[in-house]
């Protein structure tokens, strides 16, 4: 019976881990105003590009805060050339999101295998140049392996990156033979029993 309750518990269980990239601990070579190196493969599973840097609002001058704020901590990051910023993972995602502020639209286009687009979501501009507001977009689809956030190039900021890795769950027959499996060693304790 521990078997049945523990196999139940199992299946049962969460089947999303979940991610959240702050940027909090970015180094300083990674800033834009300390030469701007890309973060690239920084973070262990996801590869930022092509030219995504951070900014803060406490470590370097410069950065205005108040019409691109963070959506959590003093960090955000940006891309200051390119239209598109890809964010690709080493695990297919169910759902990937950013916390996000943007002068102008800002699409955000996932793919899956083979580079096939799986799901897209448009973010509405949530700053005047001034002041800003830092909005949640995000896609939820089997099997993402990348993400490209879409807008005017130094026009946007985002945050708080997140992400659910999706996991396998048991198939109708695993469940089947499962069950099976449970039923029949029942029977053989049950017999035992009888026997003694």
């Amino acid at each position: 019976m521990q078997l049945l309750v523990l196999v139940i518990a199992l299946l049962f269980s969460s089947h999303l881990h979940a991610g959240i990239l702050t940027f909090e601990n970015l180094p300083d070579a990674n800033f834009f105003s300390d030469a701007g190196v890309n973060i690239g493969t920084l973070y262990a599973g996801v590869t930022f590009g092509p030219g995504v840097t951070g900014l803060s609002v406490t470590r370097f001058g410069g950065y205005n805060e108040a019409a691109f704020p963070p959506h959590s901590g003093d960090v955000v990051v940006w891309s200051p050339f390119d239209f598109d910023t890809t964010i690709a993972f080493d695990t297919s995602q169910a759902l990937v999101g950013v916390w996000y502020t943007s002068l102008e639209l800002l699409t955000l286009t996932a793919y899956g295998a083979g580079n096939a687009v799986v799901g897209s979501a448009t973010g509405k501009p949530n700053s005047d140049g001034f002041s800003g507001a830092s909005s949640f977009l995000s896609v939820t689809a089997p099997g993402i392996t990348s993400v490209v956030l879409s807008g005017s190039p130094g026009f946007f900021v985002f945050d708080d990156v997140t992400s659910h890795e999706a996991v396998a769950e048991p198939t109708t027959v695993t469940l089947t033979g499962i069950g099976v499996a449970l039923m029949l060693a029942h029977r053989r304790t049950a017999a035992r029993r009888r026997r003694r």
